[in-house]
């Protein structure tokens, strides 16, 4: 079997590039994975707020999705429907928010795509409404209204010869989509590409994508892997003090998706505790999310300095670096994280790819081989991976 190596892998779920949010529970202040148990109440929170969107009952659907991303932060069904529901409303700005974290953990989702494409119409960045239409397109090559919709994006923006394209697909696809008038003919006769059936894209006011994409089924691609601090800060005082409201108020604003109110709040708990590790944790989360690399590298590495052996630092910190083609670099934090984490398969996976980049093949084999002893399906899973 030919090995793929880490820049070659297509399938945007495997090169995880974000760990999960740090969460306080009741008294308590530790990180929240996804383990079985915490699966199944994300599974079970998730139908509940399905059925809540489904009934027209937002404010419930919203609380439940929201509990989903406290016990799975990666949660993309739950990311798009929370966005969708603040989208519905009226509230575009957390909309986007949403739709692009579950974008900065699938970039290939499509019914983020496809919202997100409207909502950046709407709000007058037409260039991005295009890009992020035509890659819907390109994942859904068979879904009449997204060619529409690109469509008349394109025709604003004069583009008419392409809008002829995308509204003669459309037609082709569904005969009653009717291109507007006064839209020339293409050129060349657009062909649908081939799909094994019909896709249902979602529109801006679609009921959640959850009810089309069942929760139980098994995730093709394995996720970040569930840590927790090796040094957790005890709980706080029955009186909590200003860092740890303050800390509470950057979480909320965290998993609500407004990071700018996050990254202050973290910095209000850092100005009053420059040892708190779990906002210097998050606050490098915020920068990370947000592009600005450098200062998430810098936070991750500072709280290292508070707590060498703290694993979601490290994972996140070996990921950029690997990202960034700092090979090396990587290669030694992905050997500090796995000291501590030996039984994560993912991370051993993610090791092996560092280090076929290195030309370290031998070594890059035997952490494929213990992959396969941790979790027998996980190669097997990236293989059946679509890719796109």
């Amino acid at each position: 079997m030919e090995i793929t190596t880490l820049r070659d892998v297509s399938n945007p779920k495997v090169r995880r590039t974000l760990l999960a949010v740090a969460l306080v529970v009741g008294a308590s202040v530790a990180l929240v994975g996804c383990t079985k148990s915490e699966a199944q109440l994300a599974s079970e929170a998730l139908q509940r707020g399905v059925e809540a969107h489904h009934a027209g009952s937002l404010d419930e659907a919203a609380a439940n999705y929201r509990t989903v991303i406290r016990h799975d932060p990666e949660n993309v069904m739950a990311l798009f429907d929370l966005g969708l529901v603040e989208a519905q409303q009226g509230r575009p700005d957390q909309a986007e928010n949403f739709y692009r974290l579950a974008l900065s953990y699938d970039p290939d989702y499509a019914p983020a795509l496809y919202n997100l494409g409207l909502l950046r119409n709407d709000k007058g960045s037409v260039p991005e409404a295009i890009e992020l239409l035509t890659r819907y397109t390109l994942l859904q090559p068979n879904d009449a209204n997204g060619h529409y919709r690109l469509g008349l994006v394109l025709q604003s923006q004069g583009r008419d010869a392409d809008a002829a394209v995308a509204f003669a697909l459309a037609s082709q696809l569904d005969p009653n989509l009717v291109p507007p008038a006064g839209t020339p003919a293409p050129s060349i006769a657009p062909t649908p590409a081939p799909s094994a059936a019909p896709s249902t894209a979602p529109v801006a006011s679609a009921g959640p994508v959850a009810s089309t994409v069942p929760t139980a089924a098994p995730s093709l691609v394995p996720t970040s892997p569930s840590v927790a601090p090796s040094t957790p800060r005890p709980g706080p005082s029955p009186t909590p003090g200003p860092a740890d409201v303050a800390f509470q108020q950057g979480l909320d604003a965290h998993i609500a998706g407004d990071l700018d109110t996050a990254a202050q709040k973290y910095r209000e708990v850092l100005t009053l505790d420059p040892s708190n590790i779990m906002a210097t944790y998050n606050l490098g989360l915020v920068e990370q999310t947000q592009g600005r690399l450098p200062e998430a590298e810098q936070l991750y590495r500072q709280a290292l300095t508070l707590d060498p052996d703290y694993t979601p630092a490290l994972f996140n910190l070996a990921l950029m670096l690997g990202d960034a083609a700092r090979f090396e670099d990587a290669a030694q934090i992905w050997s500090q994280y796995l000291a501590l984490e030996p039984d994560d398969a993912n991370g051993h996976y993610q090791y092996a790819m560092v280090l076929l980049q290195l030309g370290r093949n031998g070594e890059a084999e035997t952490e494929l081989g213990i992959v396969s002893q941790l979790d027998p399906s996980f190669l097997d899973q990236l293989l059946e991976s679509p890719t796109p």
